[in-house]
């Protein structure tokens, strides 16, 4: 009787010590884990202020592109631009929300064009309907890059109308 008393105190004190130092393995693999958790907030962070300046950026030359075109005063263009306003004023935004997820590139946009003026989003897509088809293409894939492509193609055609015909 002795002999199963230390027999299972062996076993109990042996689990014991296995269940310790298991334990302090699966310790020091959650502080492994927090620690790369941290770095990698503070990655997410840099990226995201990263993000925030190049969106900042870019607006500033969609914007220096449209008041150069304001300057040179035609007619086609300062109505044209009229409608882009919603858009280039909130490029930045429109920029962030469409990287942040793929198909939120038309509904930021619309939310952006209503909150200017009502129906003003129904007239930009109408008036992209009516535009060179590579113009049209940009605009219907609905992501970042089509975001990018798409302001191209439009300060293009502004800029260059002659080469548009």
């Amino acid at each position: 009787m002795m002999m199963f008393l230390l027999a299972v105190l062996a076993i109990f004190i042996a689990v014991s010590v296995y269940f310790y130092f298991k334990a302090e393995s699966l310790q020091q693999q959650l502080i492994a884990a927090k620690r790369e958790m941290n770095n990698a907030k503070k990655e997410a962070k840099v990226l995201i202020e990263s993000v925030a300046v190049i969106a900042r950026k870019n607006e500033e030359v969609v914007k220096n592109r449209a008041r150069n075109l304001q300057e040179r005063d035609t007619q086609i263009d300062a109505e044209f631009l009229d409608l882009l306003h919603p858009f280039i004023n909130n490029y930045a935004v429109i920029y962030t929300e469409a990287l942040r997820e793929k198909g939120k590139l038309h509904k930021i946009t619309k939310k952006c064009f209503e909150s200017y003026q009502k129906n003003s989003y129904r007239k930009f897509t109408g008036q992209i309907g009516v535009m060179k088809p590579h113009i049209n293409r940009a605009w219907s894939e609905n992501n970042i890059a089509a975001l990018i492509t798409f302001t191209e193609a439009i300060f293009y055609y502004l800029e260059n109308p002659e080469s548009e015909e």
